[in-house]
């Protein structure tokens, strides 16, 4: 009875949080790795019918960090390998400067209670982090590839996709929500988060050079009045000496003006510094990305190569082969550089021990495994390897 009644009201206020859409939350789950838990995830959607990639449906994606802390490697670890594994060749070809910059969008680690939204906004993905636009992708569907990321064939953990789908317990989905809910950015990290995306501001600048050329020719036109209205007053007498004195004033004036042209010139001088170094800093972020962006497909090309490498020495146990047992498995394989050797982890199991067996003996009759390329240049890398045992297959 309680269940039943909690529920609803934790599903209500999750949803007032996200009022301004239509979208619906599908659930709740929790992505972990061996003993250690990295985040709650939630999926929105107002899909009526399962259907997340039909005409007309708008999904989001919530991300709240549990890890004390998550470092950008392990975000981009996190969401590298399930985009590569759930996604078409096609749809990583056309999206790969997409999936560069969302994978490396981090700049700098999230803590414990951070939230990472991915929504679509007029056919647009916006990535916002504490409240704060990480980043935007115009091209359309890019939010579809990332939502296939968590529910495609082989998601990051099987047991995390029925979760987030919904198709958990009651008892499950209380729990995971309620956990979800109380996770809150810490304070002051909304600011910190702003800092991260912030560009230099030189149109202030630029501002106050302008107002200050103007106020100075304002006030030199102001002294030419002055001294014209108070030489039409003077005597003949005084005429000679208001002259000398106006020489002087009309000197000083000069004066002061080519000093406010050098200040002028050496204001200019420095804002244009600004923007050619702004300008710089721009194509080094470009040619970075770029050279980013072909590591990242020498390591995708290296992980499809792998994972085709593993599962050629899979053997489907008699055993579980004959009294109808099926699964998945999923191996983490972490590669060394130097030496190309390896440390094999049973990931997820299948709950039939013949098929993770089978799983890890393909990763030992598998070696040695390919070599690592050398674009590669850390000194470890980690790879999740899929493991479908399916008799109808």
């Amino acid at each position: 009875m309680l269940s039943r009644f909690l529920l609803p009201v934790l599903l209500l206020l999750s949803q007032t949080s996200h009022a301004e859409t239509s979208l619906k939350l599908l659930g709740v789950g929790l992505y972990t790795e061996l003993t250690a838990s990295y985040y709650y995830g939630a999926l929105y959607s107002n899909a009526t019918d399962k259907d997340l990639f039909g005409d007309g449906v708008e999904n989001r994606i919530v991300m709240r960090v549990s890890a004390d802390q998550l470092k950008p490697r392990r975000f981009y670890k996190l969401w590298n390998s399930t985009l590569v594994i759930n996604n078409s060749a096609e749809d990583l070809e056309r999206f790969s400067n997409e999936i560069v910059d969302f994978t490396t969008v981090l700049k700098g680690r999230l803590l414990k209670g951070d939230e990472l939204v991915i929504e679509e906004v007029e056919g647009k993905t916006r990535v916002i982090i504490n409240g704060v636009e990480a980043s935007m992708y115009d091209t359309p569907g890019f939010i579809d590839l990332l939502v296939r990321g968590w529910v495609g064939p082989l998601p990051p953990l099987q047991a995390f996709k029925k979760d987030v789908l919904g198709n958990s317990s009651e008892e499950k989905q209380i729990d995971y929500l309620a956990q979800f809910e109380i996770l809150q950015p810490q304070p002051g990290r909304s600011e910190l988060i702003a800092d991260w995306y912030a560009e230099p501001v030189l149109e202030t600048a630029v501002s106050e050079t302008l107002e200050f050329v103007d106020e100075t020719a304002l006030e030199a036109e102001a002294l030419t009045e002055v001294v014209e209205e108070e030489s039409a007053e003077l005597s003949a007498v005084e005429i000679d000496q208001e002259k000398a004195e106006e020489e002087k004033r009309l000197e000083e004036e000069k004066r002061l003006q080519a000093e406010q042209r050098k200040q002028e010139e050496e204001e200019q001088a420095r804002l244009l510094a600004l923007e050619q170094e702004k300008e710089r800093r721009w194509q080094r972020i470009l040619q970075e990305q770029e050279q980013l962006r072909k590591v990242q497909e020498i390591e995708v090309l290296y992980y499809q190569i792998l994972i085709r490498h593993v599962n050629q020495y899979v053997k489907y146990p008699k055993r579980a082969l004959l009294s109808g047992n099926e699964g998945e498995v999923r191996v983490k394989l972490v590669i060394n550089q130097d030496d190309g050797s390896h440390e094999a982890v049973l990931l997820e199991g299948s709950k039939v021990r013949d098929l993770d067996r089978a799983a890890m003996k393909a990763v030992e009759k598998a070696t040695p495994l390919p070599d690592l390329p050398s674009e590669l240049t850390e000194q470890q890398y980690e790879f999740v390897i899929p493991f479908q045992f399916s008799i109808a297959g």
